[in-house]
Order: structure tokens, then C-alpha cells, then sequence
């Protein structure tokens, strides 16, 4: 969720400015400063302002982008106030997944959307960056040092030392990229999972031994860094292939939850993962998209479960309980345990109907197996 603006140059390249990879909507920035955003349905995100603008980012389910004169424009679901930006004049503007942050003209932050985890709290000080992920957010400080704040379960706010040109965060880690161009990453770093592209130790987010770059994009679970040659190189979490970059060069990517997005200099953009997150960007002139046939094995729920927990949260059922058929079927063990903890985490917030409302539609798929019971009747004690 970072973003991803490019140069303009004197002939504007066949491809987009700029292209913002969000977890259920995806937006591209042309030459003329237009934007166009679909969702996961391939539907055009509503409303969208009319242009110029010279910078987009993409969270969950909203967007935003800045004008040239430096005010903030946001769109789409923006929950807890993600969407009403604060007036005044911005540098940048990042999109977390229901918040989001903007550096302004004097350099201080702030931060908007929902704030359960004190992510849209920033420190006070002058800044150069930041960066809004999952819960968490970090920024770079006028003299390179970097600042998280916000959720650090995993150590994913607890930066380290030194100084760092550039920072990006996902749901439970976070990158850096110091002076000389090699990456840092602290916070969760599970051994890799088979199929993934892990680092040096075989860990899911460390970064590969011996490599320079000068640009780096965190998302959800994966990171890529831009070369000085334009090549990418990835790691990290691979269930729907957003960690396999294709071939570049590329002067700036985006990782999403579910795909991942990188600008060609001169060139079609590119858009590569889970067929579902990228429907209708074909639609859309000068991008290209590679992926894998939705509905073909691809031996993950994760996927299926992220867009139907989010589906459920919104309240469109009737679209949760496809991702969720589908997400059981391939891997019921852990299908089942996303969706009880998603119902223990509405419990455990005070909202026993919307636990309900998870275990009511979970057991339509659950295998015989699997007992809800005991959860199921702590629900109904606390709805009484």
C-alpha cells in the first residue's frame, strides 16, 4: 500500500502514471492526471473525482490521491472516516487498510480513518515518508531515522537503528531500505510455507543476502524491491503468486493481499496474482494482467478467506458465503479457524451478534468434525 508515482516525462509512456494495488479495489493514474478504480468484481469504484491528480494510494476498500495544488481527495468505502481527509496541503498521502496518513507541506503528519490501534496516532516531529499498513504505521524522520506506531504484537513497530532512504509496512512486518540500498525487515517472520520464496534462513520475510535496491514495496504478506537495473526480486508469502514477479524493467511496484501491480518506464503496466482481485483492469488502457485462472487448484484458502471475511464484515453475505464454500473446501482445517477467530475477535469487542452472524454462516460449510458448539454457546450467553 504504498505510493507509486512515476516521473512525468515529456511523451507520456502508453501505460499509466501511476498505479495503486488495494486489498478489494484497485486504482491507475493516466497521463492526463484521470483516475480509474474497479473492484473486485470489476465494477467502477463510486464515486471517483474527477482529476488532475499526481499521486493515488489504495487501502482495503478506499483510495485517495493528491492534486496539484496538494489537497487530498479520498473515495470508495472509507470506514471510520478512512475516506474525509483533513483540509489543508499534502507531500503524500498513503492508504492503510481502514485509515490513512499524509505527510504535509511542513512535514508533520497526520493521520485519519480508524485508530483502534493507535496506527492513525502519529508522533509529533518532522518527517520525510510514511508508510500506513494493516494496524500498523512507520515514517522517516528528517534525519533518516524511522518512527512506527500503532500495533506491535510481532515486533512490527519496533524499528531499527540507523538511517533509511525509504519504509514500507504489511499486516505484521515492516521494510526498510538504508542509504546503501540493502533491506531491513522486523516484525512477524514465520518459517516460509511450501511454495513461498523465502530468505537466506528459510524465513518468510527476510530479505535476500547480497542484493541493492532503490526502491521497496511491502504488502500484506510479501515484499519486493525495484533494482537499479529495473528487475524485481520478491519474498515472502506466495499462496496466490503475488510474490512471483514477472520480467521488468519496472520503475515502481505495489503489493496488495491478493496481487501485486509493478509500472513499466515506456510500457504497459503489469498486474499479476489472484485472477478475482484484478477483474476489469484489463478494461483499463496500458494495463496488462497475468494471473491464474480463478477456480483452478492453486492448494490455498487464503485468498478465498481474506476476501470473505471482509465480504462478511460489509455485510454482503451472499458474496462471503461463496469465498467461504470455497475457501472450506480447499483447506477446511484453516478455513474453519479464520472464521471462528474472526467471530472470537466480534466477542470479544462487545458485538455478540455479529459473532453470530459469522457462526451462523460457517456452519452451512464446517466440516462434521469440526465443533462449534462450545463457541457457539458463549455467543448466545453474552447475546442475552
Amino acid at each position: 500500500m504504498t505510493d507509486t508515482t512515476a516521473e512525468h516525462e515529456q511523451t507520456p509512456p502508453p501505460g499509466p502514471e501511476a498505479i495503486a494495488a488495494g486489498g478489494l479495489l484497485t486504482c491507475a493514474l493516466d497521463a492526463r492526471g484521470e483516475v480509474s478504480c474497479v473492484d473486485l468484481d470489476g465494477e467502477p469504484v463510486a464515486p471517483q473525482p474527477a482529476g488532475p491528480f499526481h499521486g493515488i494510494s489504495a487501502g482495503m476498500t478506499h483510495a485517495c490521491g493528491i492534486r496539484p495544488g496538494g489537497e487530498v481527495s479520498c473515495w470508495g468505502e472509507g470506514h471510520a472516516g478512512a475516506a474525509e481527509p483533513p483540509a489543508g496541503r499534502f507531500d503524500e498521502v498513503v492508504a492503510g487498510a481502514d485509515y490513512t496518513c499524509g505527510l504535509r507541506t511542513d512535514r508533520r503528519l497526520e493521520c485519519w480513518g480508524w485508530n483502534g490501534d493507535d496506527q492513525a496516532s502519529p508522533p509529533r516531529g518532522a518527517f520525510t515518508a510514511v508508510a500506513a499498513g494493516y494496524r500498523h504505521s512507520c515514517g522517516i524522520r528528517l534525519d533518516g531515522h524511522l518512527a512506527c506506531w500503532g500495533e506491535d504484537h510481532d515486533g512490527q513497530a519496533s524499528p531499527p537503528t540507523g538511517r533509511f532512504v525509504d519504509v514500507g509496512v504489511g499486516e505484521c512486518h515492516s521494510c526498510g531500505l538504508r542509504e546503501d540500498g540493502t533491506a531491513v525487515c522486523w516484525g512477524c517472520n514465520p518459517i516460509a510455507d511450501e511454495g513461498e520464496l523465502p530468505g537466506p534462513d528459510g524465513r518468510r520475510h527476510t530479505p535476500p543476502e547480497g542484493e541493492r535496491f532503490v526502491d521497496l514495496t511491502v504488502g500484506y504478506q510479501s515484499t519486493c524491491g525495484v533494482r537499479a537495473d529495473g528487475t524485481l526480486r520478491c519474498w515472502g508469502h506466495d499462496a496466490v503468486l503475488q510474490a512471483q514477479a514477472p520480467d521488468g524493467p519496472f520503475v515502481a511496484a505495489d503489493l496488495s493481499f491478493y496481487h501485486a501491480c509493478a509500472l513499466r518506464e515506456g510500457g504497459p503496466a503489469i498486474c499479476w496474482g489472484f485472477d478475482q482481485a484484478m477483474a476489469g483492469l484489463q478494461d483499463i488502457p496500458g494495463i496488462e494482467t497475468h494471473g491464474f485462472v480463478d477456480g483452478d487448484p492453486i492448494g490455498h484458502s487464503c485468498p478465498f478467506e481474506g476476501v470473505g471475511l471482509v465480504y462478511l464484515q460489509q455485510g454482503r453475505a451472499d458474496a462471503s458465503r461463496d469465498q467461504l464454500q470455497r475457501a472450506v473446501a480447499l483447506a477446511p482445517d484453516e478455513g474453519v479457524w479464520k472464521y471462528k477467530g474472526l467471530a472470537r475477535i466480534h466477542l470479544d469487542q462487545g458485538r455478540p451478534d455479529d459473532a453470530a452472524r459469522v457462526i451462523e454462516q460457517l456452519r452451512e460449510f464446517a466440516p462434521a468434525d469440526q465443533d462449534l458448539g462450545p463457541l457457539t454457546r458463549e455467543i448466545e450467553a453474552a447475546r442475552r
